[in-house]
């Protein structure tokens, strides 16, 4: 029977794709993200598309330390950047009192869809690093990116002028 592999960046060997595997995670997940990011870019310029190149190169740089065993591309430095980022972009947008939904202008769903897969990809991360190797500052990262993420959808939305929508949790007492 032929088992699905695939060649590992940086090595001459195939790897087994039924385990959680460094590679395959990250071409499963860093793919995913990658491909929303980009359809973000296509779909709309506007005042973040910017960063999102930044961050697609970075994207890039994580899925070549899972594919080369004992590599560190990310550090610190890009860590604050990304924070940098949610501080400014925060001081523009009212605080939030209640959970938001999910949504709004096409931009921002586009983000608030990246930032699902960014989540995703961060707890196959933390999981995979129980048992291999991960950079802490590309865990660290990719946690900060789902947060600028949701900021960005936030501000997109403010600047589409399409109001936040906020999680009604009074029904949840009227079902009881």
């Amino acid at each position: 029977a032929l088992i699905p592999t695939i060649r590992a960046v940086g090595k001459h060997e195939r790897i087994d794709l039924k385990g959680p595997h460094k590679a395959e995670v990250a071409q499963r997940h860093h793919v995913d993200l990658h491909t929303v990011l980009r359809l973000k870019l296509h779909v709309v310029v506007d005042s973040v598309s910017s960063h999102i190149l930044d961050i697609q190169h970075r994207l890039f740089d994580i899925g070549g330390e899972l594919a080369i065993p004992g590599s560190a591309v990310i550090n610190s430095v890009h860590v604050d950047n990304l924070e940098e980022h949610i501080d400014t972009y925060n001081e523009e947008l009212p605080a939030l009192k209640e959970f938001i939904l999910p949504g709004g202008s096409l931009s921002a769903s586009i983000c608030h869809l990246a930032r699902s897969v960014c989540r995703r990809a961060e707890r196959n991360l933390v999981a995979m690093s129980r048992n291999e190797y991960i950079n802490p500052e590309s865990l660290h990262y990719i946690n900060r990116l789902s947060d600028l993420l949701f900021v960005l959808a936030r501000v997109l939305n403010q600047e589409n002028c399409v109001k936040e929508i906020f999680w009604n949790s009074e029904r949840l007492k009227r079902s009881v």
